[in-house]
């Protein structure tokens, strides 16, 4: 049930408050910080903190309020501290920016977790910066054209020129390729019949990282526009690319300097295997990791394997559907054809020959300590190994034996990581206000590091099942 804003009460409780230029910031992206909201409206730190303190005590009988308070978080890349206090525009903040004219509806703030608030403020340090050099910045608006739809983060009105759009992004790894091949496919959709008059070809990408992830979030975004060029040539657009903080230091909005083009090269994209151009990339991105450094080699690693894993398992909310419960019981198709292909590639030989040399030594075994100790062993000095990792305390594999007294009843395989190792693996790990999960990361591994002990026949690493059908020959009559 919808209840009407008696916003005239709420504005009596607003007077001797200049509290207007304080809420405008929000029309952008509905969230705002302390600095963010000083640079924009020219108030002294305390006279915006006042304001701010008195808006979060508003509300009214409905408990409807103008602003909320929410974490803290270091939005730009390579921060230092605990970051800014996000504030969070609620029913009756959006419900007096309409009244005022400055949103189109009546919307609260939906950013909750760090990595939307993260985004959003990224956006709003874009929109701002544009706006202070004279500029109307669009955040977040829907553009079609004959059924193409696209929402760049930022659409640019520039005096008698085409509008611009620009986007804000995080760092990237392997695990992010089907976001970012779908983002390609629809802008290069959008822009085959977009009218260039009204809207320029030139997408200007603003990346939110580190420098020391900068190089391993380029390779990811050249080969999927690698791999979107080839399927989907001829792309009418140009993508360029600058680091944000970088960029916002000295910004060109009507030029496309202090930005570096990124150029497809359909000749460099995968012509093999499947015709979908997400795994097309995956499959490229695969093969230039076991070919890679082995920090790179090591988280690509865990990247394929959530992306293997959650084929067959994907996030369940809090209150799963029928078909979230379904996906969690089907066995798991998807998810060992995945593995099974990353398994017969040429670069995974001796991974494939190891591991079918060494299973059948397990089977020969009765004893629990020792068949621990191979089951361990193989998954260390075969699985591992092969990608370049050795014993360590950050990475903590552990076979747990059937034990009666709780659920488990087989073989099971445990993995936990370290927060300094989920922190790496994890590309806006240094934006949280707390350390990142490290669940996702380790059922995913545990997955694909147990997955050839109780699937061999499956992935292709056994000649037969494990209780093979029995042969039935002729019945010989007396």
């Amino acid at each position: 049930m919808s209840y009407p804003y008696g916003l005239a009460d709420i504005r009596l409780q607003l007077e001797g408050y200049d509290w207007l230029p304080v809420l405008r910031l929000f029309r952008h992206v509905r969230v705002a910080t302390l600095p963010q909201l000083v640079a924009a409206t020219g108030f002294s730190r305390d006279v915006v903190d006042r304001i701010i303190r008195h808006l979060l005590t508003i509300q009214d009988e409905h408990e409807r309020r103008i602003l909320l308070q929410g974490p803290n978080v270091n939005h730009l890349a390579g921060a230092a501290g605990r970051g800014a206090t996000v504030y969070r525009l609620d029913w009756l903040g959006a419900a007096l920016l309409h009244e005022e004219g400055l949103v189109k509806e009546i919307r609260p703030s939906g950013q909750e977790e760090a990595p939307a608030l993260i985004h959003s403020l990224c956006i709003l340090e874009m929109a701002s910066a544009a706006e202070r050099a004279g500029f109307s910045m669009a955040a977040e608006q829907v553009l079609s054209d004959d059924g193409c739809t696209i929402r760049p983060d930022g659409v640019l009105a520039v005096p008698d020129q085409p509008a611009r759009l620009y986007e804000i992004e995080q760092a990237a790894n392997a695990a992010l390729a089907a976001r970012i091949v779908e983002r390609l496919v629809n802008w290069a959709k959008f822009f085959a019949q977009a009218d260039a008059k009204a809207i320029s070809p030139h997408v200007t990408i603003l990346f939110n990282v580190a420098q020391r992830d900068l190089n391993s979030t380029l390779r990811v975004w050249q080969t999927a526009l690698d791999q979107v060029a080839a399927d989907h040539a001829p792309l009418k657009f140009n993508l360029y690319y600058a680091v944000l903080t970088e960029f916002l230091k000295n910004p060109d909005w009507q030029g496309l300097s202090h930005r570096v083009r990124l150029v497809p090269q359909p000749s460099a994209a995968n012509s093999e295997g499947k015709a979908d151009t997400t795994a097309r990339v995956e499959d490229r991105l695969l093969k230039d990791m076991l070919a890679g450094d082995v920090d790179f080699r090591v988280k690509d690693f865990v990247a394929f394997a959530k992306i293997i894993y959650s084929l067959s398992y994907p996030a369940v909310n809090e209150y799963p559907s029928e078909y979230d419960v379904f996906d969690q019981v089907a066995f798991p198709v998807e998810s060992l054809n995945a593995l099974r292909s990353y398994l017969n590639l040429s670069q995974n030989d001796d991974l494939r020959k190891g591991l079918s040399r060494a299973l059948p030594l397990i089977k020969s075994q009765a004893g629990m300590t020792v068949t621990l100790n191979l089951t361990t062993r193989i998954i260390w000095d075969v699985w591992l190994r092969h990608m370049g990792m050795g014993r360590n305390e950050h990475l903590l594999v552990t076979v747990r034996p059937p034990n009666s007294n709780d659920s488990n009843s087989e073989y099971r395989v445990t993995v936990s990581l370290s927060r300094q190792l989920a922190a790496t693996l994890d590309p806006m790990a240094s934006l949280y206000p707390s350390d990142p999960p490290t669940e996702p990361y380790e059922k995913a591994l545990a997955w694909v590091l147990e997955a050839p002990f109780f699937y061999a026949y499956e992935l292709g690493l056994s000649g037969e099942p494990l209780f093979p059908p029995r042969k039935r020959g002729k019945v010989r009559r007396k």
